[in-house]
Protein backbone atom coordinates (compact mmCIF):
# COMPACT_ATOMS: atom_id res chain seq x y z
CA UNK A 1 0.00 0.00 0.00
CA UNK A 2 1.38 3.30 -1.02
CA UNK A 3 -0.02 5.88 0.93
CA UNK A 4 -0.76 10.34 0.17
CA UNK A 5 -1.60 12.31 3.54
CA UNK A 6 -2.52 15.69 2.30
CA UNK A 7 -4.98 18.28 0.66
CA UNK A 8 -6.87 17.03 -3.36
CA UNK A 9 -4.70 19.90 -4.61
CA UNK A 10 -3.15 20.41 -8.04
CA UNK A 11 -0.07 22.14 -5.98
CA UNK A 12 0.43 18.90 -3.74
CA UNK A 13 0.87 16.82 -7.12
CA UNK A 14 -2.09 15.19 -7.05
CA UNK A 15 -2.56 14.88 -10.72
CA UNK A 16 0.68 13.24 -10.78
CA UNK A 17 -0.15 10.53 -8.19
CA UNK A 18 -3.18 9.48 -10.15
CA UNK A 19 -1.13 9.36 -13.25
CA UNK A 20 1.61 6.99 -11.60
CA UNK A 21 -1.46 4.86 -9.73
CA UNK A 22 -2.91 4.46 -13.11
CA UNK A 23 0.55 3.59 -14.87
CA UNK A 24 1.22 1.05 -11.55
CA UNK A 25 -2.06 -0.78 -12.10
CA UNK A 26 -0.89 -1.53 -15.13
CA UNK A 27 3.10 -2.97 -14.53
CA UNK A 28 1.76 -3.83 -11.17
CA UNK A 29 -2.24 -5.05 -9.77
CA UNK A 30 -0.63 -5.82 -6.44
CA UNK A 31 0.31 -1.92 -5.83
CA UNK A 32 -2.56 0.06 -4.43
CA UNK A 33 -2.94 4.14 -3.26
CA UNK A 34 -4.48 5.13 -0.48
CA UNK A 35 -5.03 8.29 -0.17
CA UNK A 36 -6.10 10.70 2.66
CA UNK A 37 -6.62 14.14 2.98
CA UNK A 38 -9.68 17.38 2.50
CA UNK A 39 -10.73 17.93 -1.13
CA UNK A 40 -12.77 16.55 -3.69
CA UNK A 41 -11.73 13.47 -5.57
CA UNK A 42 -14.24 13.65 -8.77
CA UNK A 43 -12.25 16.83 -8.85
CA UNK A 44 -9.40 15.04 -10.41
CA UNK A 45 -11.00 11.52 -11.32
CA UNK A 46 -9.59 9.81 -8.69
CA UNK A 47 -12.61 7.74 -8.11
CA UNK A 48 -12.50 6.21 -11.41
CA UNK A 49 -9.12 4.31 -10.64
CA UNK A 50 -9.73 0.53 -9.25
CA UNK A 51 -6.39 1.31 -7.45
CA UNK A 52 -7.24 3.88 -5.32
CA UNK A 53 -8.91 4.39 -2.34
CA UNK A 54 -9.98 7.55 -1.05
CA UNK A 55 -10.91 7.98 2.56
CA UNK A 56 -10.90 11.61 2.86
CA UNK A 57 -10.61 13.75 5.99
CA UNK A 58 -8.63 11.34 8.46
CA UNK A 59 -9.32 11.96 12.38
CA UNK A 60 -5.97 13.07 13.83
CA UNK A 61 -6.31 10.53 16.57
CA UNK A 62 -6.40 7.45 14.28
CA UNK A 63 -3.86 9.01 11.61
CA UNK A 64 -0.90 6.87 12.70
CA UNK A 65 -2.62 3.85 12.65
CA UNK A 66 -3.03 4.68 8.94
CA UNK A 67 0.60 5.06 8.37
CA UNK A 68 0.98 1.62 9.97
CA UNK A 69 -1.18 0.16 7.69
CA UNK A 70 0.88 1.40 4.92
CA UNK A 71 3.87 0.30 3.92
CA UNK A 72 5.26 3.52 1.20
CA UNK A 73 4.93 7.58 1.87
CA UNK A 74 4.24 9.42 -1.09
CA UNK A 75 4.57 13.30 -1.41
CA UNK A 76 4.77 14.75 -4.75
CA UNK A 77 4.32 17.85 -4.26
CA UNK A 78 4.93 20.94 -6.53
CA UNK A 79 5.34 22.85 -3.44
CA UNK A 80 6.29 22.15 0.24
CA UNK A 81 7.00 24.19 2.99
CA UNK A 82 7.76 21.55 5.91
CA UNK A 83 4.80 18.92 5.63
CA UNK A 84 3.89 17.45 8.77
CA UNK A 85 2.78 14.22 6.62
CA UNK A 86 6.42 13.72 5.72
CA UNK A 87 7.74 13.92 9.46
CA UNK A 88 4.74 11.94 10.64
CA UNK A 89 5.27 9.22 8.27
CA UNK A 90 8.95 8.71 9.09
CA UNK A 91 8.15 8.57 12.69
CA UNK A 92 6.12 5.68 11.59
CA UNK A 93 8.57 3.94 10.19
CA UNK A 94 7.68 4.28 6.15
CA UNK A 95 9.78 4.65 3.35
CA UNK A 96 9.06 8.01 1.86
CA UNK A 97 9.24 9.22 -1.64
CA UNK A 98 9.10 13.12 -2.28
CA UNK A 99 10.10 15.92 -4.50
CA UNK A 100 13.46 17.88 -4.09
CA UNK A 101 12.37 21.08 -3.17
CA UNK A 102 14.05 24.13 -2.09
CA UNK A 103 12.85 23.72 1.14
CA UNK A 104 12.92 22.10 4.54
CA UNK A 105 11.70 18.51 2.41
CA UNK A 106 15.23 17.61 0.55
CA UNK A 107 16.51 18.58 4.27
CA UNK A 108 14.60 15.96 6.08
CA UNK A 109 13.72 13.07 2.94
CA UNK A 110 17.47 12.02 2.34
CA UNK A 111 17.89 10.74 -1.16
CA UNK A 112 19.01 6.67 -0.94
CA UNK A 113 18.51 6.94 2.73
CA UNK A 114 15.56 7.11 3.99
CA UNK A 115 13.79 7.45 1.07
CA UNK A 116 13.67 8.84 -2.48
CA UNK A 117 13.67 12.22 -4.04
CA UNK A 118 12.28 12.85 -7.98
CA UNK A 119 12.37 16.45 -9.31
CA UNK A 120 8.54 18.38 -9.38
CA UNK A 121 6.23 16.72 -12.10
CA UNK A 122 8.47 13.63 -12.62
CA UNK A 123 6.44 11.32 -13.69
CA UNK A 124 9.07 8.89 -14.86
CA UNK A 125 10.86 9.62 -11.48
CA UNK A 126 8.27 8.79 -9.62
CA UNK A 127 6.97 5.60 -11.33
CA UNK A 128 10.91 4.22 -10.75
CA UNK A 129 10.59 5.49 -7.23
CA UNK A 130 7.72 3.94 -6.44
CA UNK A 131 8.98 0.45 -7.83
CA UNK A 132 11.82 0.38 -6.19
CA UNK A 133 10.53 1.29 -3.11
CA UNK A 134 7.62 -1.47 -3.68
CA UNK A 135 9.96 -4.12 -4.41
CA UNK A 136 12.60 -2.92 -1.26
CA UNK A 137 9.55 -3.03 0.65
CA UNK A 138 8.71 -6.48 -0.36
CA UNK A 139 11.98 -7.82 0.36
CA UNK A 140 11.98 -6.23 3.74
CA UNK A 141 8.75 -8.59 4.26
CA UNK A 142 10.76 -11.13 2.56
CA UNK A 143 13.62 -11.38 4.41
CA UNK A 144 12.61 -9.23 7.79
CA UNK A 145 13.72 -5.53 8.03
CA UNK A 146 17.76 -6.27 6.57
CA UNK A 147 18.40 -5.87 3.26
CA UNK A 148 21.26 -6.90 1.65
CA UNK A 149 23.86 -3.98 1.00
CA UNK A 150 22.41 -1.81 2.85
CA UNK A 151 24.36 0.24 4.65
CA UNK A 152 24.28 0.35 8.42
CA UNK A 153 21.76 -2.00 10.83
CA UNK A 154 18.39 -1.06 11.43
CA UNK A 155 19.16 0.45 14.93
CA UNK A 156 21.89 3.21 12.92
CA UNK A 157 19.38 3.87 10.74
CA UNK A 158 16.50 4.38 12.99
CA UNK A 159 18.59 6.56 14.88
CA UNK A 160 19.65 8.88 12.21
CA UNK A 161 15.92 8.96 10.75
CA UNK A 162 14.77 10.40 14.34
CA UNK A 163 17.97 12.82 14.04
CA UNK A 164 16.29 14.25 10.76
CA UNK A 165 12.89 14.15 12.40
CA UNK A 166 14.12 16.24 15.27
CA UNK A 167 16.19 18.94 12.77
CA UNK A 168 12.56 18.89 10.60
CA UNK A 169 10.79 19.79 13.50
CA UNK A 170 13.66 22.48 14.77
CA UNK A 171 13.22 23.84 11.56
CA UNK A 172 9.88 23.82 11.59
CA UNK A 173 10.00 26.17 14.69
CA UNK A 174 12.10 28.66 14.07
CA UNK A 175 10.23 31.11 12.04
CA UNK A 176 7.34 30.89 15.43
CA UNK A 177 10.21 31.68 17.39
CA UNK A 178 11.54 34.48 15.42
CA UNK A 179 7.98 35.89 15.31
CA UNK A 180 7.15 35.39 19.24
CA UNK A 181 10.73 36.65 19.81
CA UNK A 182 9.99 39.83 17.92
CA UNK A 183 6.61 40.49 18.74
CA UNK A 184 7.62 40.27 22.49
CA UNK A 185 10.40 43.13 21.71
CA UNK A 186 7.63 45.22 20.02
CA UNK A 187 5.56 44.67 23.19
CA UNK A 188 8.51 45.77 25.59
CA UNK A 189 9.20 48.50 23.10
CA UNK A 190 5.52 49.83 23.44
CA UNK A 191 5.06 49.65 27.01
CA UNK A 192 8.54 51.39 27.48
CA UNK A 193 6.87 54.38 25.28
CA UNK A 194 4.07 54.23 27.11
CA UNK A 195 5.90 54.40 30.48
CA UNK A 196 7.94 56.98 29.24
CA UNK A 197 4.75 59.20 28.28
CA UNK A 198 3.39 58.75 31.60
CA UNK A 199 6.50 59.74 33.44
CA UNK A 200 6.22 62.73 30.92
CA UNK A 201 2.87 63.74 31.87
Amino acid sequence: LVLYVGAFRKVKGIDILLETARITAKLDGNIRFVLAGPGNPKRFNLHHSSNITCLGQIDPDKIFELYNSCDIFILPSRHEGMPNALIEAMAAGLPVISTRLPTGVSEVNLDGETGRLVDPGDLDGLLEAAAVAAREEGRRSAHGLEQPGQVGDAAGRAKRRDGLIFRALALALVPLLLDMTQSGTACRARKTSLAGGRTAN
